[in-house]
């Protein structure tokens, strides 16, 4: 099981308000974004190492390599005029370089981005799950504070799936390594450029689909379960009711809280009847009688047993 979060937010497009995370649902397809607008800054970041060289021969060799590389991505679709005229300059860098600076001629490559073949990625997509659906983080950061949904999938599209690895440093390549640009061996650069990250991110557990394109269709039998955030609105959990049966889908429902005496978020399994009775009697009596929400959410489970 892999778990994707989502929130309700609404965009205006061709004059209507439109929430995408319940129409991708609906309409059985992930939304898949360029790796560009991910929210690491560090995303993408992948070093081309610079080996040691002693010798005007191993210069030779060295620098041979790196013009090849250069050449290749220039040649790529995705290089834009920007990045072409700066490749074209390093190019002419590297041909004329000595022994007493080609490190800082390298230096270059990396300061410019151009390391780890980051041209590479330009042109893809991604869109991420977790391996959980109970981690308070990821319900903050990505359903909205609990007031957005999770959705349970027996797999997610594993012809291009990617478990990240968390790493203290960027992951480095060889110029070698970076050679020799055959369609599967570019493939394997680009699951490079995307598969690692900063350990900081290690409570995500993240596994990403990745495409050229920007949608991707899944079945509608590969949805097991959809969790509710305790926060969510009423008007959201009917709209996700909606999308739901609009798409064809029959999921079972969970309505996520959290535990008393700890920091983790636990599951009860309802209807959505029951949670949109939930949420409309929780915001009255909210009101009325100015009570917790932790308080309304014990009274609930202990009257469910």
């Amino acid at each position: 099981m892999l778990y994707k979060y989502c929130d309700f937010s609404k965009k205006t497009k061709d004059g209507k308000v439109v929430c995408f995370s319940l129409k991708n649902l609906a309409e059985g397809s992930f939304y898949l974004r360029s790796i560009w607008g991910m929210n690491d800054p560090f995303e993408n970041k992948l070093l081309l190492e610079v080996p040691e060289v002693n010798s005007f021969r191993e210069l030779k060799n060295y620098r041979r390599d790196a013009l090849g590389l250069i050449d290749r991505l220039i040649n790529l679709r995705r290089v834009n005029e920007q990045d072409y005229s700066k490749l074209r300059s390093f190019r002419k860098e590297v041909n004329r370089c000595g022994l007493e600076n080609y490190k800082d001629v390298f230096a270059k490559f990396e300061n410019h981005a151009i390391t780890g073949i980051g041209f590479l990625s330009r042109g893809i997509n991604i869109t991420c799950f977790s391996e959980r659906h109970d981690i308070p983080m990821m319900w903050s950061h990505y359903a909205d504070g609990m007031r957005g949904f999770c959705v349970g999938y027996k797999r997610a599209d594993t012809r291009n799936s990617i478990k990240v690895k968390y790493v203290e440093s960027p992951n480095k390549i060889s110029m070698l390594e970076a050679l020799p640009f055959s369609e599967l061996h570019v493939r394997r650069l680009q699951e490079n450029v995307i598969k690692y990250k900063s350990i900081d991110w290690a409570y995500e557990r993240e596994h990403r689909v990745y495409s050229l394109g920007h949608k991707l269709p899944f079945d509608a039998s590969e949805i097991k379960c959809v969790f509710v955030g305790f926060k969510a609105s009423v008007e959201d959990v009917e709209a996700l009711r909606l999308a739901l049966r609009e798409g064809g889908l029959s999921p079972e429902i969970y309505l996520c809280l959290l535990e008393d005496w700890s920091y983790k978020v636990s599951t009860k399994r309802l209807s959505f009847s029951e949670i949109i009775g939930f949420l409309k009697y929780q915001k009255e009596r909210l009101a009325q009688e100015n009570v917790t929400i932790e308080e309304k959410r014990s009274e609930i489970l202990n009257r469910r047993g």
